[in-house]
């Protein structure tokens, strides 16, 4: 007869892999020397173009934007490139979707879009005229031909959203936008502006304070 207490039996923890010791072990290390180690997270396939809201929900609470121009934004939006935040044509290249560089023309625009070319063009024009999109043209070309004949790019104002780091924003892309500032000149003062300070190599979104201090600023040099 068995007069003896039963002991629960507790199960024995798996064996750590070992190269998995191996990390912990350095990891230790890193610690006592001041240092941490990060593991790697997987980066996701997919691109987007972010909003900025905050300066869309102004325009919008001022009435500078149709519902016509407001729902075009957001088809544009597909078609935005990473960094340069131009309208261009993208592949499928596995999970990715990735710019081929080429510009999209209004005909273009209006067939992936299903829209008339004349709805786009109208469209577009309006959206020049008020500052959320420009558009690049070739004044040599025009100059010599007396009309442009040759691809006019067309690029989303970062100001209203951007394909890429709000703090890493083209610097050329930048300039054309600072030097030509459609929205100010029409009383329309963002919450957040576009500045690139001398000699750094992108641009960045700024709080409207900021971006007036950083202006005056290189006004007054």
């Amino acid at each position: 007869m068995l007069t003896g207490r039963l002991r629960k039996t507790v199960p024995s923890r798996p064996p750590m892999p070992a190269d998995l010791a191996v990390v912990n072990q350095e990891e230790r290390k890193a610690n006592v020397a001041g240092f941490t180690l990060v593991k790697k997270r997987e980066k996701g396939a997919a691109q987007f173009t972010q909003v900025i809201s905050r300066n869309v929900l102004y325009l919008t609470s001022n009435d500078y934007l149709t519902t016509s121009e407001s729902s075009f934004l957001f088809h544009l939006s597909a078609v935005v490139e990473m960094c340069s935040n131009a309208l261009t044509k993208h592949v499928q290249q596995g999970e990715e979707r990735k710019s081929t560089g080429k510009y999209f023309t209004i005909a273009e625009l209006g067939r992936a879009f299903g829209f008339s070319r004349e709805h786009v063009s109208r469209v577009i024009g309006r959206l020049i005229e008020k500052g959320i999109v420009y558009e690049l043209v070739n004044f040599r070309g025009v100059k010599r031909h007396g009309r442009v004949v040759e691809e006019r790019p067309l690029f989303v104002n970062p100001e209203i959203m951007f394909a890429g780091s709000q703090n890493r924003i083209n610097a050329t892309l930048c300039r054309i936008v600072i030097n030509d500032d459609f929205l100010e000149k029409k009383g329309m003062k963002l919450p957040y502006k576009l500045w690139i300070r001398p000699g750094e190599e992108y641009g960045r979104l700024y709080p409207r304070k900021r971006y007036i201090e950083l202006k005056q600023g290189c006004a007054a040099e």
